[in-house]
């Protein structure tokens, strides 16, 4: 599953078979379809450097990849989605089948609007760590 959020708190979400270079590829494309210009912030995952992704960034100007610090997990706003959703769904919930879980959760993402305010969540991150150091 792959999860996007705008500026504006729209969620773009996607389900694939497998995550992988061309899975994530499909997607950020399916983002830039839905959105125009975007800027992806992501982890330094192999799949996320790979060839495939920098020709792909090579023939589309209207994305950009900004990668993460490595172990800042913090820092990408869409782990909150995945916090609440594994909160929310796997909870007191037993699914019988892996079809059951993925109906589930693609449930919850066509019904649920998360209001993230993405700047005030990096910020607030941003403080937390400082306060910690």
């Amino acid at each position: 599953m792959y999860g996007a959020i705008s500026e504006r708190n729209k969620q773009f979400i996607r389900t694939h078979s497998k995550f992988n270079t061309d899975s994530f590829v499909r997607f950020t494309l399916d983002l830039h379809r839905h959105f125009g210009k975007v800027a992806v912030i992501i982890h330094k995952t192999p799949q996320h450097k790979s060839d495939m992704v920098k020709n792909m960034l090579a023939d589309n100007c209207d994305i950009k990849i900004i990668y993460l610090l490595t172990g800042s997990p913090q820092l990408n706003a869409t782990e909150e989605l995945w916090h609440r959703i594994k909160r929310d769904l796997t909870v007191s919930q037993y699914y019988l089948t892996f079809d059951d879980l993925r109906h589930a959760v693609s449930e919850y993402f066509r019904t649920m609007r998360h209001h993230l305010d993405i700047k005030k969540y990096l910020f607030r991150n941003m403080e937390e760590s400082l306060t910690n150091f």
